[in-house]
């Protein structure tokens, strides 16, 4: 079953489970349906309002946009003389594979994976990798800078709810992308067979002026991102929304001057865009989003808190148990982040100071989860890009995360001294 088809699924379950009332049940067994409709009302009107919200939009246009300017760098050439001169300077065409999306992933976009999508493969299919291993290599090492680079809103959120340093978060976390690094290269780069040493045919400036041509729609984009509006009073919708915009328009803006910039001719541009329209990722996304949507609107993950402290389990299993179920159920850092991090605030700061091994913990729990659902964007656009068997990504993923979270783990049983 497609993800998309799987994710409506869900949705209708969240409206059984969550916005049927059980007095439409009882209506229904005395044979009146007006419960009924009222429920349903609501479910397509939450529908809606999923699928014309801010984010839903501002995400549909980022990956459509990212496609297109992925698709304009593999028609001028540049991507192909990007991975070669990675290659030169690397001289082993394996960690180029693993380079390409950990560079991309300094830049905190959604759907992000999409754009290295193509690098992995211009280098990976020379050198004999799988469809699947190529994807896992994307996905995988797309995010190993999350646990510490402060550009993502995640560490951003963090730091506000438990306050404390962005410095000492990175410092905290900085085991978890030491270890996301090394189980990377040991499960899905060194298992592969070492190609024939890569041979230098260009100067050290010429292939750095390569790389240059291949990524500055890159610096438009952060420079755009990055740069305040002249008066953002006059936007009515939240600071974070404001930032996705302005990565939109950079995204454009650099889409846009890239083709002109490649000569890329009227007909070429005008057989992107539509192919980029026929690819159904615009559907993926919207239903992920709409399933999302349904998650924060019905309560489904803010109603486990009580039901799991009732059960009186030790602070470190509810920890787990709920940022785990949370990270699965919305895909992304900052959804478990903000869900359950006032939820479990007392538990890590019980004794008047925050607990940083069980902070890590809960961080690392859940961006565990987010690596392993297929709500997460990045793994069922990488998967679908690819057009690889889940379980087969999921063959090669889930061992480096369990071992990113047995790391974890230890620091959190160790503890760790109070830096804040």
């Amino acid at each position: 079953m497609d993800i998309e088809w799987a994710m409506m699924l869900g949705c209708l379950g969240l409206w059984l489970l969550f916005l049927f009332p059980p007095a439409a049940v009882k209506a229904m067994s005395s044979g009146s349906f007006a419960p009924v409709g009222g429920a349903t009302v609501e479910f397509l009107r939450e529908i809606l309002y999923g699928a014309i919200d801010t984010d839903t939009l501002l995400l549909i246009g980022t990956v459509y946009t990212i496609t297109v300017l992925g698709s304009f760098m593999d028609i001028s050439g540049h991507l192909k003389k990007l991975m070669e001169s990675l290659g030169e300077l690397m001289r082993d065409s394996r960690y180029v594979a693993a380079i390409a999306p950990s560079l991309i992933g300094l830049m905190p976009m959604p759907g992000g994976a999409l754009f290295s999508c193509p690098m992995v493969e211009e280098v990976g299919k020379p050198i004999g990798l799988t469809n699947t291993r190529m994807a896992a290599i994307n996905f995988w090492f797309r995010h190993v800078w999350e646990y510490v680079w402060p550009l993502y809103p995640g560490i951003l959120m963090m730091s506000a709810i438990f306050r404390v340093d962005i410095r000492t978060i990175m410092l905290v976390h900085a085991p978890l992308t030491l270890a996301t690094i090394i189980f990377g290269l040991i499960f899905l780069i060194l298992p592969v067979k070492k190609p024939p040493r890569n041979g230098v045919f260009h100067t050290l400036r010429e292939n750095i002026g390569k790389i240059f041509l291949a990524l500055w729609p890159l610096l438009i984009i952060i420079v755009f991102t990055m740069m305040p509006f002249p008066n953002p009073d006059l936007f009515t919708m939240q600071a974070d929304a404001l930032t996705r915009t302005k990565l939109l328009l950079g995204l454009i803006l650099s889409t846009i001057a890239y083709g002109i910039a490649n000569r890329i001719n009227y007909k070429s541009t005008l057989d992107v865009i539509i192919i980029c329209l026929r690819k159904h990722t615009i559907m993926l996304v919207l239903s992920i989003m709409l399933f999302k949507h349904l998650v924060e609107h019905t309560g489904a993950a803010v109603e486990m808190a009580p039901f799991f402290a009732q059960m009186g389990l030790p602070p470190i299993v509810v920890i787990f148990l709920l940022c785990f179920i949370v990270g699965l159920l919305t895909g992304i850092t900052i959804g478990y982040v903000g869900i359950c991090f006032p939820i479990i605030m007392p538990l890590i700061g019980a004794s008047g100071s925050i607990d940083l091994g069980l902070m890590q913990f809960a961080f690392a729990t859940g961006f565990v989860a987010v690596m392993l659902t297929p709500v997460h964007l990045c793994f069922s656009l990488t998967r679908d890009y690819f057009d690889v068997e889940w379980g087969g990504m999921y063959k090669l993923i889930i061992p480096c995360s369990l071992l990113v979270l047995a790391v974890s783990l230890v620091i959190a049983l160790i503890g760790l001294p109070d830096w804040g």
